[in-house]
């Protein structure tokens, strides 16, 4: 049998409602009554969240600077968007296509979060062109 204490009192589930670090004891007791009690910290997290991730439409020709910005945020360690990752490699802006990106992100605690987007690279065209969209004439 295992039995949860928090604050003293015994209980059967832990609920938080923010981020903590609380400690709980945890005592457990086996059939022939042999007792062992530890005492050990939880980290109550969330994982972190992306920011900017949205599919997007980019000429042929155009620089990754084009893109838009995506960013990272984690409630106990703020700011993470360094740590990302992507498959922005696998973008190929000189030819038309859709790519899948895919976006990856750690927090200090191991929480992961994930996330996708679509590149769409089209036609570079006359800015009438794509006022007035006339796909004859626009290069490929």
């Amino acid at each position: 049998m295992i039995r949860y204490y928090y604050a003293g009192k015994e209980i059967d589930k832990l609920y938080f409602s923010n981020i903590s670090r609380p400690e709980i004891t945890v005592t457990a007791t086996d059939p022939s009554m042999n007792k062992s009690i530890e005492t050990v910290r939880l980290v109550v997290d969330s994982p972190p969240r992306f920011y900017g991730v949205h599919d997007q439409y980019v000429f042929k020709g155009s620089s990754v600077r084009d893109l838009d910005p995506v960013f990272a945020c984690d409630e106990v360690d703020g700011g993470i968007s360094s740590r990302i990752t992507s498959n922005l490699s696998s973008l190929n802006l000189n030819n038309i296509g859709d790519y899948k990106i895919k976006y990856s992100v750690t927090d200090s605690y191991g929480l992961e979060a994930r996330a996708e987007s679509t590149v769409h690279v089209v036609r570079s065209c006359p800015l009438l062109n794509i006022l007035f969209y006339n796909p004859q004439n626009c290069s490929d």
